[in-house]
């Protein structure tokens, strides 16, 4: 996990490079914890989970109620397993937008409230890393 300053007084937590079910719930509960010292929305952005077999659909559904019992602000979902998750969170109450993979993450950053923390993670080949320069330099809010 690399946190950075991003725009709008953001902080933007770059934990792009893989993701499995138990570190991407570590990776939330660090990002709560840290958006709760800051008094600020968390928002994560997170791509599908790869190599699950079996557990895929269970596995991105429970990601759904991990970002619902994190407080999360705003989850963002990328790709189609990640459909099931973002499916999940809001039918527990959290905004939620979803898109088939990170490229339609583009414009996200006039979307994401000022000063919020900001997780990015997902497995390697979801190529969450695009999100990030967009976030870093993005528009004001």
């Amino acid at each position: 996990m690399r946190p950075m300053a991003g725009s709008g007084g953001r902080l933007i937590i770059d934990d792009a490079y893989n993701a499995n079910p138990a570190s991407l719930e570590v990776a939330l509960n660090a990002a709560r914890a840290i958006a709760e010292k800051r008094e600020a929305p968390l928002v994560a952005i997170l791509g599908d989970m790869k190599e699950l077999g079996a557990h895929t659909d269970e596995a991105h559904r429970r990601v759904g109620e991990l970002a619902a019992s994190a407080g999360v602000f705003l989850f963002v979902g990328c790709g189609a397993a990640m459909h099931d998750a973002v499916a999940t969170a809001n039918a527990r109450g959290v905004d939620t937008l979803w898109f088939e993979d990170a490229s339609g993450c583009g414009g996200l950053s006039g979307r994401l409230p000022l000063n919020a923390v900001v997780l990015v993670k997902g497995s390697r080949s979801m190529e969450m890393e695009r999100v990030i320069p967009p976030l870093l330099e993005g528009e004001q809010r």
